[in-house]
C-alpha cells in the first residue's frame, strides 16, 4: 500500500494495481504527492545528521549518508543536512516565495523571465531532486547553513577542505553531485540547467531509477506561478546533469 497526498488529503493506491496504474503511481511519488512522514522507507533524521528538524530520507540514502559522515569525521570534518525530501507543497512554497520576491522587487519582469531567473538555483514543484529522498543540501562544520548554500563557501577555507574530501570520498558511498560545472558545459548536447550547488549530493542508485521515470513522461501537475513558462524549459534543466550521476 502507498500513502499519496493531494489537496492536503492523503490516499492509498493499492500495489496490485495494473502496470499503467503502477507507473503513474511512481510518478505521483516522484512528483512529491506524499508525506515522507508517513511512507513507507523513509526515516527521520538524527539530530547529529541535520541541522533543522524534522527531516526524512529514504533509508537507503540515510544509511549511506550516515557511513559518509561517520567517515568524513574521522578526518576532522563535520557533515550535516540542511534540506532532504521535499513534497510538492513544500517546494511549491520555495518557488512561490522566490516567484513573489522577484516579482516585487523588479517589476518590470515579464513572466518568463521570472521564471528563468528562479530556475537558476530552483527547481519547480514537481521536477525537484528532493522529491524522491534521495538527494540532500549538505553544510559543514560551524558555518551558517544560509553560507553553506553558496559556492564561494565551498572554494576557499574549511568549505575548500570539505568539498576536495567529498569529490575524492563522497562516490565510495555512492553520492554524487548532480550540478557540478557550469551548465553550459555541463553535459553535451544541453545548453541551459541549474546553475553550479556545491551543497547539492545525490544518492545515485535511488535518483537514477526516478529519472528513468520521466524519460517517456513528464507531467507537470498541481498549480504553481508561471507554470506555462516551466513546461517550456522544464525538461532541459531536469535532466542537465553531471554525467557521475548518470549511468
Amino acid at each position: 500500500m502507498r500513502v499519496f497526498l493531494r489537496g492536503g488529503i492523503f490516499f492509498f493506491l493499492s500495489l496490485a494495481s495494473s502496470s499503467s496504474q503502477s507507473e503513474n503511481d511512481d510518478l505521483l511519488l516522484a512528483q512529491g504527492f506524499y508525506d515522507p512522514s508517513r511512507q513507507q522507507g523513509y526515516t527521520l533524521l538524527k539530530k547529529e545528521q541535520a541541522v533543522s528538524y524534522p527531516l526524512y530520507l529514504h533509508q537507503d540514502t540515510e544509511s549511506a549518508f550516515e557511513a559518509m559522515r561517520l567517515e568524513a569525521k574521522k578526518k576532522g570534518i563535520q557533515l550535516r543536512i540542511i534540506s532532504a525530501t521535499r513534497s510538492f507543497e513544500q517546494q511549491r512554497k520555495i518557488w512561490e516565495s522566490k516567484y513573489t520576491k522577484l516579482k516585487q522587487n523588479s517589476p518590470h519582469l515579464e513572466e518568463e523571465e521570472i521564471v528563468k531567473k528562479i530556475l537558476r538555483y530552483s527547481a519547480p514543484p514537481g521536477a525537484s531532486r528532493h522529491h524522491w529522498g534521495s538527494d540532500i543540501d549538505i553544510t559543514f562544520g560551524n558555518i551558517l547553513p544560509q553560507n553553506a548554500l553558496e559556492n564561494e563557501s565551498w572554494k576557499k577555507g574549511e568549505g575548500k577542505r570539505v568539498y576536495e574530501w567529498l569529490n575524492q570520498n563522497a562516490p565510495r558511498f555512492g553520492f554524487c553531485q548532480p550540478y557540478r560545472g557550469s551548465p553550459q558545459n555541463r553535459r553535451p548536447g544541453y545548453s541551459e540547467g541549474h546553475e553550479e550547488e556545491s551543497w547539492h549530493w545525490s544518492y545515485k542508485a535511488r535518483a537514477l531509477s526516478f529519472m528513468r521515470l520521466f524519460e517517456t513522461k513528464f507531467p507537470i501537475r498541481g498549480d504553481f506561478s508561471g507554470k506555462k513558462h516551466v513546461q517550456k524549459y522544464v525538461r532541459e534543466y531536469f535532466f542537465n546533469v553531471h554525467p557521475d550521476c548518470l549511468d
